[in-house]
């Protein structure tokens, strides 16, 4: 097998840090300069201020030091490998490349100087005797480092930190959005096997990116349906006056006014229209019917929407894209392993790892420009119980049948509500067919109450006749176009109102199911309903070295992850809710009667944005006011790391759970903890504060209690990539496949593809083990998280996450879809009762939106 991931050798140079600041000199001296390279400088500025530091290297004459190559990240940190002092430039526009001329009127000021700390980076010294500080300053050089003569060559441009693109025509898409190709990049620390010394490694990913088109604004709008939906999606987003590159703005939204509507008052005292202004001072005719587009800073006033223009290189987050422009992405970047490792392969030849790169020349710097190979690791699958006590056939993919479950669910009653212009033949079959399969598969299903209902009046129609019922249906199954009905949210909502299970169903697949005797549809939607009713479909054994880590026997396990929603507003809004919405917690454990069945809840807290970035009342605080924030809070958790003491409480409420549900039994002296979708730089966070917070629950059981916690990260958030290479070529791993040396910290880390990808590159899981009370074997680990992707239930075959934080995801991004649909269908509601002085009342969401202390809590509502 073969690993994107190039190690690097370092020699034993160094490379002097210094600070860098741009500056536009202003002509009135009471007027402070302007800074270009600002802290959260994006692609654009970066690239404007590498050409002139490139115009400033050659006017000093290699700042007045030896000549040699330097590394620069666009901003306000730059590398040299020899030492000297402080140095000023001053740079005229003229002395620009004439791309960037019009852009500056008044001369630039660079000034260079050597930092106060941490000066000189000793590229030789051990890694292992490196400080924190230290560590994370040599990773930072060598990711810019390797990439810096790619950059200079105009190959890619920099993104940020951990990601370039190419700079070369975009692949236009809908609604003013482009994609561009690219990739992510980093440092890992692993252990050389051969020198049994820590060795850096430089990975590196191809991935396509959305990128907000470049833009006139008048063109921007005519993307959209309607104006809401261009406000929304370009709030925010960087805009500058064309006729003025250098100035930078935030769109805020479409005004209702235009430039032949729109009046004000000039310096003359006199009113004139938008329209006329621009036609006298900028002698431009601009549309009198485009509507005006209005910016932050306030006082930047109004702009007509045709001289104004999306600044380049911005990236969209995943999170604010529709589902649809979400797949899209999802779909360009499912490639096929052969091309991946090629795009892979061109991305490190246009890095040029070789002798003849002025920065690896320069820093002393080496880099193997070849897949890293590893060995191919036998493939141990685990047992997998099926109904009637019997082990089911796995496949090498690991696939399997399963004809019966192995416990099966109890409904008593249920009520079927499909759309009224529906085939109520089809639905009778379709309810036939559903229940002879499930008694072949041990489970009993009664006939339902069947209500044609008009779904757009779903939340009050069905919402209030359920409410009416003296005896609640165990189950509420919908059967809808999903084409033409926005009602999904709608019927979820169900979950928490009322605590009744619900499945939502397309009427195409029914339909289809149907008249085609489509029985693997129909066992899918089985598969569900039996999780749905308390029942349990299969099992995974646990054998081997894993098996003293059954969690049917003595091992509690915890999954958690937190999801963010897909808006970034501050503030409130005309109704008076706050713009920032919260984040969700989902939390799994096996507390349910039966250990072997993964179960869970969300909890809602507030979004790491509201943290640091606005005040008390939700407003956008200033750069220092976020600065002395931070300080203020600095026990508080960063971006994806989780409240203490949402941590605390839920983890007692689990194990709360647990002595509740099987009394018989004692609390398991094993807790096993996977903690999803941390970076390497949050593990102390994670460790100081949600592993304290785990065992300071544990102690509320009482002193007698204390089991041993094995604390771990797992993630599939980073650039590592496992290749087989075949007689036939490139592909996939066997499903199963572990790696734990070469690209991995012995003992510590491993690499595992437990499942067969059904379209593209198999993504591994990245496992980190940050604390081992137990001191578990790793051989142990690598079977128990393998067993545990056998526990997802819904499918014959392993998930690409071990089940705990596989449904601990789910259950998160349930809790912002439902969050949604509330806001959506009962604003009033969440006016009175969710906010206080426009914050939202997080434990009240919690106990308004999820499951909590309900039967749902402890069965898979969510399959």
């Amino acid at each position: 097998m073969e690993v994107n991931s190039f190690p690097v050798e370092t020699g034993k140079s160094l490379a002097y840090v210094y600070d860098v600041a741009i500056e536009v000199m202003v002509a009135n001296k009471e007027r402070q300069n302007l800074l270009l390279n600002k802290e959260r400088a994006d692609a654009g500025d970066k690239t404007s201020c590498r050409a002139i530091l490139k115009v400033a290297f050659a006017k000093s004459k290699n700042f007045g030091s030896k000549p040699a190559a330097y590394v620069y990240d666009g901003s306000a940190c730059m590398y040299y490998p020899f030492d000297f002092k402080s140095v000023d430039i001053q740079i005229q526009p003229e002395e620009l490349p004439p791309v960037y001329r019009a852009q500056f009127r008044n001369p630039l000021l660079v000034s260079i100087q050597p930092t106060t700390t941490s000066h000189v980076i000793d590229l030789g010294k051990p890694i292992d005797t490196m400080s924190k500080d230290q560590l994370s300053e040599f990773r930072k050089f060598l990711s810019l480092a390797l990439c810096q003569d790619a950059i200079e060559r105009g190959v890619y441009a920099v993104l940020n930190q951990g990601s370039l693109f190419e700079i070369k025509e975009a692949q236009p898409q809908r609604c003013g959005i482009e994609h561009r190709r690219g990739f992510t990049k980093g440092i890992r620390i692993v252990v050389n096997e051969k020198t049994n010394k820590q060795q850096a490694v430089f990975e590196v990913d191809s991935r396509i990116s959305a990128f907000f088109a470049p833009l006139k604004m008048n063109d921007a709008i005519r993307q959209f349906h309607n104006i809401n939906d261009a406000n929304e999606f370009y709030h925010g987003v960087r805009v500058y006056p064309t006729y003025n590159p250098h100035r930078s703005l935030h769109f805020k939204t479409f005004s209702k006014d235009t430039p032949a509507t729109f009046k004000f008052e000039n310096k003359e005292g006199k009113t004139q229209t938008v329209r006329d202004y621009f036609k006298k001072e900028k002698n431009v005719d601009v549309d009198a019917r485009t509507p005006l587009s209005v910016v932050r800073p306030k006082q930047a006033g109004l702009f007509p929407s045709e001289l104004l223009a999306v600044v380049p290189h911005q990236k969209i987050r995943c999170e604010r894209l529709d589902p649809q422009m979400a797949d899209n992405l999802h779909s360009q970047n499912a490639v096929l392993p052969h091309i991946r490792y090629d795009y892979i392969r061109r991305i490190v030849n246009n890095l040029n790892f070789t002798d003849n790169n002025p920065v690896l020349k320069a820093f002393g710097l080496r880099v193997t420009n070849t897949f890293f190979p590893v060995p191919k690791t036998g493939i141990v699958l685990p047992d997998v119980r099926i109904g009637n006590g019997r082990n089911a056939m796995i496949k090498d993919d690991g696939r399997f049948q399963n004809p019966s479950y192995v416990q099966a669910g109890k409904c008593a009653k249920w009520i079927l509500y499909y759309a009224k212009h529906l085939n109520g033949d089809i639905i009778k079959e379709f309810v036939q067919t559903l229940i002879a399969q499930a008694k072949g598969r041990g489970l009993g299903l009664p006939l339902p109450t069947l209500r044609p209902i008009e779904m757009d009046t779903f939340t009050t129609v069905a919402f209030n006749e359920i409410k009416d019922m003296a005896e609640k249906p165990t189950m509420a199954m919908v059967i809808d176009p999903k084409r033409s009905s926005a009602s999904h949210s709608a019927v979820k909502l169900l979950e928490p109102k009322y605590k009744v299970v619900v499945q939502h169903l397309d009427s195409a697949n029914v339909e289809k199911a149907v008249r085609e005797k489509r029985n693997m549809t129909i066992e899918n939607i089985l598969n569900k309903i039996n999780l749905k009713l308390g029942g349990i479909n299969h099992v995974p054994l646990f054998k081997q070295e894993s098996a003293p880590l059954a969690i049917d026997k003595n091992t509690f396990v915890i999954g958690y992850t937190v999801a963010h929603a897909r808006n970034a507003n501050f503030g409130r809004g005309s109704d008076g809710l706050p713009l920032v919405d919260p984040c969700v917690v989902g939390f799994t454990g096996n507390y349910a009667v039966n250990p072997n069945l993964i179960v869970g809840n969300f909890l809602y807290q507030e979004s790491p944005r509201q943290l640091f970035e606005v005040d008390d009342a939700g407003q956008p605080l200033s750069p220092e006011g976020r600065k002395l924030k931070r300080e203020a809070t600095k026990d508080c958790p960063p971006q994806e790391l989780i409240n203490a003491s949402l941590i605390e409480e839920q983890v007692k409420h689990m194990l709360t759970l647990c002595k509740k549900n099987r009394p018989t039994q004692p609390l398991a002296t094993n807790i096993i903890v996977m903690r999803d979708g941390l970076s390497e730089y949050q593990f102390e966070n994670a460790l100081n504060v949600e592993f304290n917070a785990i065992k300071r629950a544990t102690t509320k059981f009482g002193p007698a209690y204390k089991p041993k916690i094995t604390f771990m990260v797992t993630t599939k958030d980073h650039a590592t990539r496992v290749f087989l290479n075949t007689p036939k070529g490139i592909a996939n791993p066997t499903p199963g496949s572990i790696i734990s040396t070469g690209i991995v910290r012995a003992g510590k880390e491993f690499v595992i593809i437990p499942h067969k990808a059904i379209k593209g590159t198999a993504l591994p899981v990245k496992v980190t083990v940050l604390q081992d009370e137990a001191k578990h074997s790793i051989t142990a680990l690598h079977k128990f998280v393998h067993a545990l992707a056998y526990s997802h239930q819904l499918t014959c075959s392993p998930t690409a996450l071990p089940e705990p934080v596989y449904q601990a995801e789910v259950l998160a991004h349930r809790g912002i879809y439902i969050f949604q649909g509330f806001k959506n269908y009962f604003r009033e509601v969440l006016q009175s009762r969710g906010t206080e002085n426009g914050i939202y009342k997080f434990d009240l969401l919690t106990r308004m939106l999820s499951v909590q202390n309900s039967r749902l809590e402890i069965i898979r509502y969510t399959a």
